[in-house]
């Protein structure tokens, strides 16, 4: 399973590469277009493209997935850390995912990842109205 990411704006643009090289589709939202835009214009650019947002922005996103019935997932990471940080916890939720063997991926997932690295896991399913 390939992991297919939309970065958000607090993490760091320069660990695009660093996930291609480890087989992550990844893409920035300073690459899209996206720097600033709202959270719900975000949301709506992840949906389309059924990537799963990577963020410290924990609070709105899990408000959108909430209201939204299927979506391709939220990766929350702590704040403040380094691009290498941000790359060694991105890749921990990607490698606990693959290891998990799970058909949907990311789908309709919220994960947190602390600083070791550890993974909380909530299933995020709603009949709701699409997040738009």
């Amino acid at each position: 399973m390939l992991a297919v990411l939309l970065l958000d704006e607090n993490t760091s643009p320069r660990i695009v590469r660093a996930l291609w090289k480890h087989d992550v589709d990844a893409i920035h939202v300073r690459d899209r277009n996206l720097l600033a835009a709202p959270d719900h214009e975000v949301w709506k650019f992840a949906l389309g493209e059924a990537r799963t947002i990577v963020t410290i922005n924990a609070r709105d996103f899990r408000n959108l997935a909430e209201r939204t019935q299927a979506h391709p997932g939220i990766i929350v990471i702590p704040s403040g850390g380094s691009p290498d940080s941000q790359l060694k916890l991105i890749l921990a939720a990607v490698n606990w995912v693959t290891s998990a063997n799970s058909p949907g991926g990311f789908s309709n997932r919220y994960l947190e990842v602390n600083e070791q690295s550890e993974i909380v896991l909530t299933e995020l399913l709603c009949a709701g109205d699409n997040g738009l």
